[in-house]
């Protein structure tokens, strides 16, 4: 069983945040400035936000002792 550490949690809980916060900065420039191109790029960002979260929900279930949390994240991604 691999281990977890508490660095991977604080980074993947990073990434979640960070991600949703850089969508909801792109989303916002796009709607102003009219720009399809920013307002896609604003949805990859939240794609990438929900990819993390499906990597922390993996980590959760590993951490209770679901030896498959992993493969599950890895599906969900």
């Amino acid at each position: 069983m691999p281990v977890l550490s508490a660095g991977a949690f604080i980074v993947v809980i990073l990434s979640i945040v960070l991600k949703e916060a850089l969508y909801q900065l792109t989303r916002r420039v796009a709607v102003k400035s009219h720009s399809t191109a920013l307002y896609a790029n604003a949805w990859h960002h939240r794609s990438d936000a929900a990819s993390s979260v499906a990597v922390l929900v993996g980590f959760i279930a590993m951490k209770f002792g679901y030896d498959h949390g992993d493969q599950l994240a890895a599906v969900a991604v």
